[in-house]
């Protein structure tokens, strides 16, 4: 029964422990798990060492990408299928390009090293509905979404040579569940995951769909050893939880027909692979040379006379040795996700839309296609970044010694990879860059952009005739990429300065290269370049871009002008480059940037909460070396680290400190990981310091910096009177990651102690998206105390890390790491707290659940994973 919202008081005591839970303590499930088991009314199957599977009717269809259900089959190896059982023990690797459509949480051989129960329930009506409802809403939140049904299945197995069927209500070994959601229109899946140990046999988790035409791997997981981690991932930012629409989203209207309905071949699932040598049923001329064989590169371009693996795109112009289409030429990988295929035609429906196509834009050629080629890549993740989507088409075109090319955007997911749409000649003497194409966080606006205003689509005549125009005619008021400038301005200077000091700290800062036209936008208006220049060619104390003279007016066509250099927060940039500008109907400008533009970096001031690091403050520089590592630095103060006492200690390249020997490691263990070794991390991950930036470090026994430190430390712990006599800083400024040379990231790892009492400050400035593993916080040996910094496992949400904080002080973390005395670590608080609940909180349950969620928020802010919250009392007032 729904109750109506009651004030209620609890009293939760928190003591600051280390946990352990012994085999006598009954199991409760994780928070994130929908009910289960008896309690919840499930039909439950006993599983004890063979395969079974069992049929469930559902009372309201699924539809899972395109295809509707009317029931599952709930295999005991941990999936779901839909068209007949499959306990099978051999889980396939997805894609599979088969006849059947899977739903794998956790598909493993799971009977031959485990007994246990799993079952299944479905909701129609209730707080399970309410819940998925909630859920949904919170991930997508644009959907408005109600849920009107949910099918939950649950898989909780215990390992045979630890423990026996009467004890399923300890901790299982392995437990999971997946949950069907629908309501309005719209499917999901949900992914709950719990403790999962690592087990040495063949595993997979995620979706696959017949054809593969969808399907999704979790990342590592067909590892057995990395189950133990699938509690700590996720897509959504819930540990342990991971949510997917399954949907079928049709290909946008522009898009010529592909998949195996349309009779394609699929490029083999390789990451930088390609199809084989394609044989063109008619020549293709292309500027000038005439091509009789062609190859599909999975990372997004064409070539003619031999594959390419390259997935780092030169820029257009190359003046190289090769033709080069390039619907999107970054580096995709469809061995974790999406499909590339080709098909040719020579007749039939597509040549009559060709040739609409090609006529509706160049009505005076009075064109006929006899030929098309179409390459599409569909729904294909970036590499290491499995959850993004990214859907385009190039289409050959021939007829009559004509060739002409299209280019087809649907969804284009944003990336931190080097980008290129467009095409390049041998030599260059040919070649069109789509305009925001080379940066990847505007390569979403692909989809409205084009040149023949059918949005999503770019068209090329591309034979080189007599009289040939290269391209189409280009109108930047109608084709543009739109820059709106959202970040903050503190002042009230004119817009035309925000936009001056923002963008060249857009362009310089974060070196992005712009040709093509922008539209430009502060806080919703529509900007005009200012005219005027303090100190030109210099830099002057207030300098925006400028132009020379009046800005044009609409019959002036478009007008070339010059910039000049100006100061930006203590920056000095100067840029040479012209800049083209037209005025468009409605009283705005467009402005083109007409080749990659030129910034010059003098000197660029650290974050204010950084201590000082480089050159000037004397830091000593590690090696360019991937994944590589200082010498050993023998510390001027021995340092105390939850009990342990050190006397050394080692900067690792990949972001994190280590004590008893250097790492190279790459890829971040999560904590806690009961590991034998302690692990400082601001911000573990794959970076790489031969491409870009600088890692270095420097210790202090005196001076202004152990004047701040003190101050740091007192202003947070006020009753210790702190006085700093030692500080250890360790700075990673700009740094890129591994194969994203055009990012950066900057944060710093302070070590500061005095009088047998020590912390950790972590500074985090600009810190790039990333799809590597990342990991920040710190853990020790045995995992006694660790702590994990929120959303710091995601490489999509650490960009947050330089405003996220435990101390209020926007960027900076702070943790008391000298471990003390028991008076000092094991303490008992009050904490009297109100809230309104739907609730009944004389539940057990619903405590349980509530002091769960308050445990994460306190851990959210500072506190330690191992604290213990008991409750005392709880009182229930009238509103």
């Amino acid at each position: 029964m729904r109750l109506s919202p009651v004030s209620q008081h609890l009293l939760v005591f928190i003591s600051v422990l280390s946990l352990s839970i012994t085999t006598a303590t009954a199991w409760t499930a994780p928070v994130i798990f929908y009910p289960f088991g008896s309690a919840a009314g499930d039909t439950q199957v006993l599983e004890t060492g063979s395969e079974t599977s069992a049929y469930v009717a559902f009372s309201t269809p699924f539809k899972f990408f395109g295809r509707t259900y009317s029931h599952t089959y709930v295999n005991n190896n941990g999936l779901l299928t839909f068209n007949q059982a499959l306990p099978e023990a051999q889980p396939n690797i997805f894609p599979m390009f088969g006849s059947r459509d899977f739903i794998a949480p956790l598909w493993a051989d799971l009977d031959d090293i485990s007994i246990g129960l799993y079952s299944y329930q479905e909701y129609t009506n209730g707080s399970v509905l309410t819940r998925a409802t909630q859920d949904i809403n919170q991930y997508y939140p644009q959907m408005n979404f109600n849920a009107s049904w949910v099918f939950v299945a649950t898989w909780d197995f215990v390992l045979t040579s630890n423990i026996t069927v009467l004890n399923l209500h300890l901790a299982p070994a392995i437990t999971f569940q997946v949950i069907l959601i629908s309501g309005g229109g719209y499917y999901f899946i949900l992914m709950n995951y719990g403790d999962c140990v690592a087990i040495s046999i063949s595993v997979e988790a995620g979706y696959d769909t017949i054809d593969s035409t969808d399907y999704y791997r979790i990342h590592y997981s067909s590892n057995g050893n990395y189950l133990p981690n699938l509690k700590n991932t996720t897509n959504v930012n819930v540990p342990g939880r991971w949510a997917f629409p399954v949907n079928d989203r049709p290909a946008p209207e522009i898009f010529y027909p592909f998949g195996s309905a349309a009779g394609d071949t699929n490029n083999t699932a390789a990451d930088d692979g390609s199809s084989s040598v394609i044989q063109l049923l008619s020549p293709f001329p292309f500027f000038g040379r005439t091509y009789q064989q062609i190859y599909v590169n999975n990372n997004g371009h064409l070539t003619f006379n031999q594959p390419s693996s390259q997935f780092v795109p030169y820029s257009f112009p190359a003046r190289g040795s090769q033709d080069v289409i390039a619907g999107l030429w970054t580096n995709l990988d469809n061995s974790a996700r999406g499909v590339v295929s080709y098909h040719q035609y020579t007749s039939g429906n597509v040549l009559t839309r060709a040739t609409q196509d090609i006529n509706t834009q160049f009505p005076n050629l009075n064109f006929t296609a006899s030929w098309v080629l179409v390459a599409t890549w569909n729904k294909v993740a970036y590499f290491n970044l499995i959850n993004t989507e990214t859907s385009f088409q190039v289409v050959l075109i021939s007829g009559g010694n004509f060739s002409f090319i299209l280019m087809n955007y649907g969804d284009i997911a944003v990336t931190a990879h080097p980008v290129q749409a467009g095409y390049d000649t041998i030599n260059s003497t040919h070649y069109f860059v789509i305009p925001g194409s080379i940066n990847g966080s505007f390569i979403s606006n692909l989809r409205n952009s084009s040149n023949v205003k059918v949005p999503g689509r770019w068209v090329f005549r591309v034979d080189g005739g007599p009289g040939n125009s290269k391209t189409l005619p280009y109108d930047p008021c109608y084709n543009y990429t739109v820059l709106d400038d959202l970040r903050r301005a503190t002042d009230n200077q004119l817009q035309s300065s925000y936009y001056a000091q923002y963008t060249s700290k857009l362009l310089c800062d974060t070196d992005v290269n712009w040709v093509g036209w922008y539209r430009l936008f502060i806080r919703g208006q529509s900007v005009q370049m200012p005219d005027t220049c303090v100190d030109q060619l210099s830099c002057g104390t207030h300098a925006p871009l400028w132009l020379n003279g009046q800005h044009p007016k609409i019959e002036d066509g478009v007008v070339t002008r010059s910039v000049c250099g100006h100061w930006l927060n203590n920056c000095c940039y100067f840029q040479s480059n012209p800049i083209k500008v037209k005025a468009c109907p409605g009283g705005y400008y467009v402005y083109e940037f007409v080749r990659p533009v030129g910034c010059y970096l003098a000197y660029c001031a650290a974050p204010a909460i950084f201590y000082p690091f480089g050159t000037a403050a004397g830091d000593t520089n590690n090696a360019a070396v991937d994944d590589g590592n200082s010498s050993v630095i023998q510390m001027l103060s021995p340092f105390l680290f939850f009990g342990r006492t050190y006397q050394q200690i080692y900067v690792n390249n990949n972001g994190y400190l280590t004590f008893n020997q250097a790492s190279n490691e790459y890829v971040p263990y999560s904590f806690p990981a009961s590991r034998s070794q302690d692990v400082i991390a601001g911000l573990w991950t794959d970076l790489d310091n031969r491409q870009r930036g600088v890692v270095s470090y420097r210790q202090y026994t005196s001076g202004n910096v152990l004047t701040r430190a003190t101050q740091d430390i007192n202003s947070q712990f006020p009753n210790l009177y702190f006085t700093a006599s030692w500080v250890f800083v360790a700075t990673w400024n700009k740094v890129a990651y591994y194969a994203l040379t055009s990012t950066e990231t900057s944060f710093q790892v302070v070590l500061i102690s005095g009088r047998n009492v020590s912390f950790i400050l972590m500074n985090y400035g600009d810190i790039a998206v990333t799809g590597h593993p990342v990991q920040a916080g710190y853990d020790t040996i045995s995992s006694t105390q660790y702590f994990v910094i929120p959303g710091s496992i995601n490489g999509s949400f650490i960009s947050n890390l330089r405003n996220s904080s435990n101390v209020d002080v926007p960027g900076r973390w702070i943790f008391r790491v000298d471990g003390g005395s028991k008076s000092n670590n094991e303490y008992i608080t009050g904490l009297q707290v109100k809230l309104s609940s739907f609730s009944d909180l004389s539940d057990t349950g619903n405590i349980e659940i509530v002091l769960q969620q308050i445990k994460q928020e306190l851990v959210k802010y500072g506190l330690p994973n191992s604290i213990e919250l008991k409750l005392r009392k709880v009182q229930k007032i009238k509103p």
